[in-house]
């Protein structure tokens, strides 16, 4: 009998372990580079989870998802963290995080039930779902270069438009016009949801649903691994509410306010209670985002924690690319490298074909000179004027004193439009050695090199007012035909 009894107890009480340990959410922390999951790489994230409190709360449910592996942009991201999902119980509960800029809110067992409550309220009434951080900024780069309803279909099949990779070459921020469309439907879905706050755009850093809950999402998405994310994650929202569920009130995620400075930094910290509240809503979420790499913010909030890094190097180290290419608008100046160099004329075309032949590795030259801007260069071209067609039709063998141009566009954050206009006057007074350098090895001569004075970039305007010139030439001449 009591061998039974025994036997009884102990069979209850592995189940009592089995419950609380399935009870505890699974933490996938996404990092690719072994270089960032140390403490000189202030990404307190990994140190926290190092922690005897957050070790015990969570019972050793936490694994770096992607350490060692390619990333080529947030596609990846779903790549790996997918791969990782599909090993784990469908009905667990899991939390999808981004490494550098998150902070766990003083977690321990009874703010994680909280958690686990608060997830459960919020998908009450939709058992497919999964959890978004929201926050008061729109939108990211992508978005600007497609419209609600290019990438995913009714019936939730991709369409064949990708969400470029923003901040990227070919992908930078298009401005307010573009992304109207999007905030539009957006604020449309929050009014339906009777949302009083301002944060109402999705927010991909942070995911939180069942195993098979995210995993659905990912594979909807199907999203290549240099695809935004978060542009996809929006359009789903968009199309099948059902599936995201908003955090709007911050109850799971808390998002500050980067586009507001430190006056975003909005926490407060209850020390009593050695956790951050938000001030209006006043909730503890048990993730603190710090999207837009606002690393001030994030670094005077960890010191509350007890953690310490140099934000002022970990500001550096993400250069001219920063946030701003994701969401801001930029601005863009041309300048043309010129090239002068005596050669014959055959000499002069192979040297312009050179030049274009390797035309990306000069570019991407000028790129990495700048400190604010990247290069978006054009097609090197043999100065043909007057002169020169005189020469060509005279004598192809005559070394001449020959021009060539290779024009090229710096496209920088108009936050920093000031910093980016003096370097580039600075470039038309002295061209920099390595952009000279450069294009004497890829254009095959010794190049007199000199850069013109940047002009803003102002294409479409100069085109409106050119067909503005055209109607208005084309309704006079009506007019006078008419009257004739």
């Amino acid at each position: 009998m009591l061998t039974l009894l025994s036997c009884t107890w102990l069979y209850l009480a592995s189940l009592i372990v089995a419950k609380g340990e399935n009870d505890s959410p699974l933490l996938l922390i996404y990092e690719t580079d072994p270089d960032q999951i140390v403490p000189a790489a202030a990404n307190f994230i990994f140190q926290q989870i190092d922690e005897a409190q957050t070790r015990d709360t969570f019972k050793d449910n936490v694994e770096i998802v992607g350490n060692g592996e390619e990333w080529k942009g947030w596609g990846s991201k779903a790549k790996h963290i997918s791969q990782k999902l599909s090993q784990i119980d469908p009905n667990r509960l899991v939390v999808v995080s981004d490494s550098r800029d998150v902070l766990l809110n003083n977690l321990n067992n009874e703010s994680v039930d909280r958690f686990v409550k608060n997830y459960q309220s919020l998908t009450n009434n939709k058992k497919d779902a999964i959890v978004l951080g929201a926050e008061s900024q729109c939108c990211v780069s992508a978005m600007t270069h497609a419209k609600p309803g290019d990438f995913i279909n009714d019936d939730l099949t991709r369409t064949n438009t990708q969400a470029c990779n923003s901040g990227k070459t070919g992908c930078k921020h298009r401005g307010e016009e573009y992304q109207r469309l999007w905030i539009d439907q957006i604020k449309n879905l929050a009014q339906e949801n009777q949302v009083s706050t301002k944060n109402i755009y999705p927010n991909a850093g942070i995911i939180v649903g069942t195993a098979k809950n995210i995993l659905n999402a990912y594979n909807i998405l199907g999203m290549k691994e240099t695809e935004d994310d978060q542009a996809l994650f929006t359009e789903l929202l968009l199309k099948q509410a059902d599936l995201i569920v908003m955090d709007y009130e911050q109850k799971l995620i808390g998002n500050n306010i980067w586009t507001h400075g430190m006056d975003g930094c909005i926490f407060e910290w209850d020390d009593k209670e050695r956790k951050f509240v938000h001030p209006e809503n006043k909730n503890s979420p048990a993730f603190l985002h710090f999207q837009g790499k606002f690393y001030e913010c994030y670094g005077k909030m960890a010191s509350k924690f007890g953690y310490n890094g140099d934000m002022t190097r970990k500001l550096a180290e993400t250069g001219f690319n920063n946030y701003n290419y994701n969401y801001q608008a930029t601005v863009k100046y041309t300048q043309e490298l010129k090239l002068l160099h005596t050669m014959t004329l055959s000499e002069a075309n192979a040297a312009v074909d050179q030049l274009n032949t390797n035309k990306g590795e000069l570019c991407t030259a000028i790129s990495h000179e700048s400190a604010y801007a990247d290069a978006t260069c054009e097609d090197a071209v043999l100065v043909d004027d007057h002169a020169q067609r005189l020469i060509r039709r005279l004598s192809h063998a005559e070394s001449k004193e020959r021009v060539i141009k290779f024009p090229f566009i710096m496209e920088g954050d108009e936050k920093t439009e000031n910093d980016l206009i003096t370097e580039l006057q600075n470039w038309a007074i002295s061209t920099p050695t390595k952009i000279a350098t450069k294009a004497d090895l890829h254009g095959g001569q010794s190049f007199q090199a000199s850069i013109t004075s940047p002009r803003k970039y102002q294409q479409s305007s100069s085109l409106m007012r050119s067909l503005s010139i055209f109607l208005a030439v084309a309704l006079c001449i009506y007019s006078m035909v008419s009257n004739f």
